[in-house]
C-alpha cells in the first residue's frame, strides 16, 4: 500500500524533530503529513502524526 514518502522538510530544535512529508499510497491521493519526534540520550522516545485519514479510509472501503 505505502508507495513512498517525498519529505519537504525537516526542522530540529533542541530535543525535537519535526518532518513535514506527502505519504505516497496505491489507494489514495498524497497525504500531507507532520511527523514530530522526540530524541532523548540519542533515541527516539516520542513520535507523534497528523494528518487527514478521510481519503485513505475511502481507499480501504473500495
Amino acid at each position: 500500500m505505502l508507495e513512498k514518502i517525498e519529505v519537504h522538510a525537516r526542522v530540529a530544535e533542541g530535543d525535537d524533530v519535526v518532518t513535514w512529508f506527502d505519504l505516497h499510497t496505491s489507494i489514495a491521493p498524497p497525504a500531507p503529513t507532520a511527523n514530530w519526534s522526540h530524541v532523548e540520550n540519542g533515541r527516539i522516545t516520542r513520535i507523534r502524526v497528523a494528518f487527514d485519514p478521510r481519503e485513505l479510509l475511502a481507499g480501504f472501503a473500495r
